[in-house]
C-alpha cells in the first residue's frame, strides 16, 4: 500500500518561530530604554531647574565662575550651586566643613578653601577653581548647603560631614570647629 500525501503541515518550524523568552526580553529592553530615557530627561529637567536658581542667587557683583583646566566634574547647575553657597555661606558654614579630598596637601584649611581664595575689601568672593574638579568638594558643599537649608545647626552638618566622608577618604583637612560648638 502507497502512501497517500503527507499533510503539510501548515505551522512554521521551531527555528522560525520567535520563543516566548525572546518575545519577554525584547520587550523589557524597550521598556528599560524608555524608563532610561524618561530618567534622562527628568534628570536633565531637575539639572536645569538646579542651575536656574543658582543663576538667580548669583550676585552680579561676582566674578564668573573660575575656569576648570580639566573640565567639571558635575553638572555646570551643580557647580553653580556650589559656588553660590560658598559665596554667601563660606565663612558661616563652610569653614567649618572638613574636605576629605586631599586638599590639605595644597594648604586648604576647610571645604571652604576649596571655592574661596579670599574676598575683596568690600566683600567680593576671589574664586579658587579647585572645586570645578573634585567631586568631593562638590559633594560636601551639596550636603551641607542642603543640611543649612534644613535649618541644621552647623555642630551637626559637621558631624554629618565627617560620618559621611571620613570612613571613605580618610582624615580630611585641618578644620577649626565653630565657636558656637565650644
Amino acid at each position: 500500500m502507497k502512501a497517500g500525501p503527507r499533510k503539510r503541515d501548515r505551522r512554521r518550524p521551531l527555528s522560525k518561530r520567535p520563543p516566548l523568552l525572546v518575545i519577554v526580553t525584547g520587550v523589557a529592553l524597550l521598556a528599560l530604554i524608555a524608563g532610561l530615557i524618561i530618567q534622562t530627561s527628568v534628570r536633565d529637567d531637575a539639572m536645569r531647574a538646579e542651575e536656574q536658581r543658582a543663576m538667580a542667587d548669583w550676585d552680579p557683583s561676582w566674578p564668573p565662575l573660575p575656569t576648570a583646566p580639566a573640565g567639571l566634574v558635575r553638572p555646570l547647575g551643580v557647580v553653580e550651586a556650589a559656588y553660590v553657597f560658598a559665596g554667601r555661606h563660606g565663612d558661616d558654614v563652610l569653614q567649618y566643613m572638613p574636605c576629605d579630598c586631599g586638599c590639605e596637601r595644597e594648604g586648604h584649611v576647610s571645604n571652604r578653601d576649596c571655592y574661596l581664595r579670599g574676598r575683596t575689601a568690600a566683600g567680593v568672593p576671589q574664586w579658587d577653581s579647585h572645586a570645578t574638579m573634585c567631586g568631593v568638594c562638590l559633594d560636601v558643599a551639596r550636603d551641607a548647603k542642603r543640611m543649612y537649608e534644613q535649618g541644621t545647626k552647623i555642630a551637626a552638618i559637621r558631624t554629618a560631614i565627617e560620618q559621611q566622608y571620613a570612613p571613605k577618604f580618610g582624615k580630611g583637612t585641618p578644620t577649626p570647629r565653630s565657636p558656637v560648638e565650644r
